[in-house]
Order: C-alpha cells, then structure tokens, then sequence
C-alpha cells in the first residue's frame, strides 16, 4: 500500500478524522526511484540486489533499505543489454548477438562466467537450470549451461513464416540457421516445461523443445498483436 500512494503525482489522504486531509509525500521512494532508471530495459533481483540493464550495462543496487537505494557496482558488456533472467545465482543477459553468463551468488560482486555467440541478435531469453532458452532474430536456440565456463549450443531452428498463416521449424541442431521472425528487439517471448512462446505477428506461436527436434505445435491466432508474455511455470 505504502508503495501505491508513494508514485510522484499521488496524494496520500487521512480517512481517520472528521474531515479528508491529503498531502503529498515528500522524497518517497519510488520517486527518487524513478528518477535514476532513466534508459533502463530489464531488471531482476535476487536477495537484497536489484539487477538494471541500461545501454551495454548492468547495474547493481543495494535495495537492502529500500527507502534509499545504493548502486554498489556496474558491469560493462560488449553491446546493448536487451534481457535479463536470473536463476539460482546465475544471471543471463541478452546482449546483442551474444549471451553473457554472470555469477551472482555473491550479488554485490558480479563475475562474468562466459560470453557466447549465439545465432542472430538475441531479443529475449529464459533460463531454467542448466540451460538457457533464446529467441533471436532468425531463431530459436538452446543454450547447454551445465558448466557455466564453457556453455554449448543444444540445438538451434530457424523460424519460417510460411506467409499463409502456417509457420515451420527448421532444425540446425548445433549449427545456425535463417528464419523470417521480426527484428524488433522487443519480441514478446517466454519459455518453460519444454516450451516455447513467442508473439509472432499473427498472434501467439507455441514450439515444442523436444530433444530430438523443435516443432512448431500450434498457432493461436489473436485479433490484436501481444505485448507481453509470461508463462506461469507453477
């Protein structure tokens, strides 16, 4: 509730007197917040640390007060940070035509792991356990994270949109491949349970991530394009 009335431009009022009494909180939170993630694309957290990518960066706050936040330490990385996912200390990070493995078990002291290529422009990921799910701009890939030091490519398949509202997945397994996704950096797009979903244009495309291929399995076809996706993997 604190947090609701704290948004600059809200008022918070006093309902327990006779008469409505409202102010506007002075230096709250979420306004000195907002004032320092000019720019910023994603962010995550783990334990007390709040992970912001901004341009080629990722920065780290010390949310343990969260009144006042601390940057303690940035990370700088070849090119623009586009996503990032964070699972049981590692943390990737979509980063132009790479995905860059961090280790943050220690959270105020980030170690890059690894910095692999990966087939086209990465636009979104997700990372469960040792393997790091990516669609980029040609594709969709897998990326083996068992040691996190040395990732290797699981499997790759370009996405071909058929132009008649059928679309196919073309396996390169651990080579690259082309397809025909958009090439907007801001491709809806989730993974879980074997799965993956991504917002095509002509609404939402479901590809199984089998071992011995990645299929296409369905196509729902929605009225109106998806902004956002997130997958529930409770």
């Amino acid at each position: 509730f604190q947090d609701w009335w704290n948004f600059p431009g809200r008022m918070m009022c006093d309902t327990m007197t006779s008469s409505l009494v409202c102010m506007q909180p002075a230096g709250s939170m979420a306004a000195q917040y907002a004032m320092n993630r000019s720019g910023a694309v994603d962010i995550d957290a783990f334990e007390d640390a709040l992970f912001m990518s901004r341009r080629n960066r990722i920065h780290v706050f010390d949310m343990s007060a969260p009144e006042a936040p601390v940057e303690v330490t940035s990370l700088k990385l070849g090119q623009k940070v586009k996503d990032l996912e964070l699972d049981q200390g590692i943390l990737a990070a979509a980063a132009g035509d790479r995905i860059v493995v961090i280790d943050v078990s220690s959270p105020f002291s980030p170690v890059i792991l690894s910095d692999t290529p990966s087939c086209g422009n990465v636009t979104g990921l997700e990372i469960s356990g040792s393997r790091v799910t990516y669609l980029t701009n040609i594709g969709l890939g897998v990326l083996d994270i068992g040691d996190p030091t040395a990732p290797s490519l699981a499997g790759f398949a370009a996405l071909l949109d058929g132009g008649d509202g059928t679309w196919t997945a073309v396996d390169f397994f651990t080579g690259c491949g082309g397809g025909s996704l958009p090439s907007s950096p801001m491709v809806p797009f989730d993974a879980g349970d074997g799965m993956a979903f991504i917002g095509a244009a002509s609404g939402l495309l479901i590809v199984s991530l089998a071992e011995g291929g990645y299929e296409v399995s369905s196509l729902l076809l929605l009225p109106s394009s998806i902004d956002e996706l997130k997958y529930d993997r409770g």
